[in-house]
């Protein structure tokens, strides 16, 4: 039986996408109390982020659970 993650097929996708979203928090909190940066940027901005790593992860995702089948 094959273990599957709740979105992702592989531990790596998952964890990935798991400290990515770590990171932008952790982004997201420095940001708030060092800068002073307008909110619609940090919202923009942090959408934009969070698309980009979760079509990576799938890439990833993709890629890896792909060579098992083979």
């Amino acid at each position: 039986m094959e273990r599957k993650y709740i979105l992702f097929h592989t531990g790596k996708a998952a964890l990935f996408l798991f400290y990515s979203l770590v990171m932008l928090l952790l982004f997201l909190f420095y940001a708030k109390l060092t800068q002073e940066i307008p909110q619609a940027n940090l919202v923009g901005g942090s959408i934009l982020y969070v698309a980009i790593m979760a079509f990576y992860a799938i890439s990833i995702d993709r890629r890896l659970h792909g060579n098992r089948n083979r």
